[in-house]
């Protein structure tokens, strides 16, 4: 099979959702009204959430966490590795890069989680917010200038198009790029609550169903 056939490019798809995230958090800025601000967090905390879990895909939990505040971040059952962007990097010797990666996802993850529990009109609000945004941003810098050029270098078209795939096939589980007008509860959350691996992603998309309604 010609590798002219292998079209898929993880790089671009990644860098894609960045500035989706980057693009939404424009438009928060640019809010003045509280709802619109409300609903724009919830789709920002959606899709760095979905995101996370599309980049990582780390073994499957035992079970779902009894309740979003008591999930552990480490419950997991042993399982067959499977493809995934990070894993990839471990595959081809970028393993510290990888666990960097993770590391700075659980950092974000709880950060988000703490935005999430903060009413839009709070105080604190756009304190907490901003740090995550921050934190957002040098993680997508440090992956689009430096560890996801090094893991293109690496790769073949064909692994290339495979991976995209594979980052995709997760990642769409969900609407792609949705709306941040369209409410982020119902189906949409129910179906990456399904797809989600990590506790803290389950707790936070878990949290987006009510979040709308905490922060008004």
């Amino acid at each position: 099979m010609s590798s002219s056939t292998h079209t898929g490019d993880v790089y671009s798809e990644i860098i894609t959702d960045h500035n989706n995230v980057k693009d939404l958090y424009q438009r928060y800025k640019q809010a003045t009204n509280k709802d619109e601000k409300a609903t724009l967090v919830n789709t920002i905390i959606h899709e760095l959430a979905v995101h996370s879990e599309a980049e990582e895909v780390r073994a499957p939990l035992v079970s779902p966490p009894a309740s979003c505040r008591a999930a552990s971040l480490t419950l997991r059952a042993p399982a067959r590795r499977q493809v995934s962007v990070y894993n990839d990097l471990e595959k081809r010797g970028l393993a510290s890069e990888s666990k960097l990666l993770r590391d700075e996802h659980e950092e974000l993850e709880k950060q988000l989680y703490s935005v999430d529990w903060t009413k839009v009109d709070s105080a604190d609000f756009a304190p907490k917010f901003e740090k995550a945004i921050q934190l957002f941003i040098q993680h997508s810098d440090r992956e689009e200038d430096e560890i996801l050029k090094d893991l293109s270098s690496k790769l073949s078209p064909e692994d290339n198009d495979r991976l995209a795939k594979e980052f995709l096939a997760k990642r769409n589980v969900v609407p792609t790029r949705p709306h941040p007008a369209a409410p982020q509860g119902g189906g949409a959350v129910q179906k990456v609550l399904g797809m989600a691996t990590k506790p803290c992603v389950l707790a936070l998309l878990s949290s987006c169903a009510l979040s709308g309604h905490r922060r008004h």
